[in-house]
């Protein structure tokens, strides 16, 4: 008899996301077992219990997902996981904190295919992130900067907030693109909107980031992305539904992408994630890069 498809999740919050537990349910996981409060110290030992609970040949059946709120975290949990392994003794991993991943994979995907219609591309361009202590943002600004975009990631606290992490992910992932910029004050927002090219709203849901005049004050506007599921907009002026709207601001060319394409796009991407360790004879190790791979495929936008 096949043996039941089992997925544990990890995440070190208080609870599991009721939306990884449906998406996991969804693409075919028999049983979902949430893991919560997990510390880092504590993977190994969950790892092993894991591969060595199952016949070698048994393997593929069984699937971590880590979770939680932040990009470093995971990321680390990612590489102990990865590291408590022992060969042939090994299960498929997934990193997609708070969805961050996939979601920012479906944003970058969606504004190179809409540069693409121009014959443009990031390189060398300017892109502006707000909201830069989440997950989704940072995220979002990684892979910006790893298609060689200029990223700016602004706090609405301070400027040293911003550079703190623009310098911390920097070391980590090896950019010299990342840079943090003030977003407190409208003069330090408007600074910060100069030159760019493409604008994303990626901070908490629920609140307004920019006005409608703010962003019409970006001359050379290509792009504005809004992740804001929740009123008030976060980008004045974009709805949820825009999918390349014509923002009609002081260029005749700008675009608008609001909550609901980048999540129809989001839930293909983790949906085939999930897929991909379902699928898979070996155990595969996931994380933005290969969810990023998938929503380019899925565009066909070369990365």
């Amino acid at each position: 008899m096949e043996k039941r498809r089992i997925l544990h999740i990890f995440t070190p919050e208080k609870h599991a996301s009721p939306f990884e537990v449906n998406m996991a349910v969804d693409a075919g996981y028999d049983v979902v077992v949430p893991y919560t409060q997990v510390a880092l110290n504590d993977i190994t030992a969950l790892i092993q219990d894991a591969i060595f609970s199952r016949r070698v040949e048994d393997s593929r059946y069984t699937g971590i997902f880590i979770g939680g709120k932040d990009v470093a975290v995971a990321q680390q949990m990612l590489s102990q996981a990865k590291q408590a392994m022992y060969h042939p003794f090994a299960v498929s991993l997934l990193a997609d904190p708070s969805e961050a991943f996939s979601t920012a994979a479906a944003i970058i995907a969606l504004v190179m295919q809409q540069l693409e219609k121009s014959s443009q591309n990031l390189s060398q361009q300017k892109v502006v992130i707000f909201g830069s202590t989440s997950a989704l943002g940072i995220s979002t600004a990684l892979l910006a900067a790893k298609q060689q975009a200029n990223v700016t990631v602004v706090s609405h606290r301070s400027y040293e907030t911003a550079q703190t992490i623009a310098d911390a992910y920097s070391a980590r992932y090896r950019l010299k693109n990342l840079m943090g910029a003030d977003g407190s004050t409208v003069e330090t927002r408007l600074r910060a909107l100069e030159n760019a090219i493409v604008v994303i709203n990626a901070a908490k849901t629920g609140t307004l980031v920019l006005k409608r005049d703010e962003l019409t004050t970006a001359q050379y506007l290509r792009v504005a992305v809004d992740t804001n599921a929740i009123p008030p907009a976060g980008i004045a002026g974009i709805t949820l539904k825009d999918n390349a709207q014509l923002l009609g601001i002081a260029n005749d060319y700008a675009v608008s992408f609001g909550a609901v394409p980048i999540r129809e796009l989001k839930y293909k991407i983790q949906h085939q994630l999930f897929q991909q360790m379902l699928s898979t004879e070996q155990s595969v190790c996931l994380d933005f890069h290969n969810a990023f791979e998938i929503a380019c495929r899925l565009l066909g936008v070369q990365p």
